[in-house]
């Protein structure tokens, strides 16, 4: 099984924000300190066990500039649970999939034409390329990199 995280750079809020996305109590020590041993090794324990969830992968697309007048400017922006976007428009960039999904594509607007009718269109249109291809790491290099990251997180812990 391939790891999502990298367990070494993973940062302690990033760590606290995946558990608590699992609905997987957060261990704290002294000072309201993650314990980041107990709690990597409970991420860890948590991806075993549902190896049907994937992460969120990146995708490649291109924006068009929409032709209404909510178009203006040279970028599209938003958010994503408090995480804020911005690319420009007619050039490739890569998203999170999760942003493609929740934001963009499903984001309409109703457009009042000269003759009187009504069309809902795309927000944000945009063109699809495909997915970024990461690199697949050996259950060898995963093993390695949760036990450097244990090594490490124990060495935080103790601090």
């Amino acid at each position: 099984m391939s790891t999502r995280f990298n367990y070494l750079k993973i940062t302690d809020g990033e760590l606290e924000d995946a558990l608590f996305t699992r609905k997987i109590e957060v261990p704290k020590g002294p000072q309201n300190r993650i314990i980041r041993k107990h709690a990597i090794a409970l991420l860890r324990a948590w991806e075993e066990q549902n190896p049907e969830a994937k992460p969120d992968r990146k995708v490649r697309v291109i924006f068009q500039k929409p032709s209404h007048e909510h178009g203006s400017g040279n970028y599209i922006s938003g958010s994503l649970n408090g995480v804020a976007f911005q690319a420009p428009y007619d050039k490739e960039v890569v998203v999170r999939e999760s942003v493609l999904e929740s934001c963009i594509k499903d984001a309409k607007i109703r457009v009042y034409n000269p003759d009187g009718s009504v069309e809902e269109t795309q927000l944000h249109p945009y063109t699809f390329i495909g997915y970024v291809e990461e690199e697949a790491k050996s259950i060898d290099e995963s093993e390695k990199n949760f036990q450097e990251a244990l090594a490490a997180a124990e060495k935080h812990d103790a601090e």
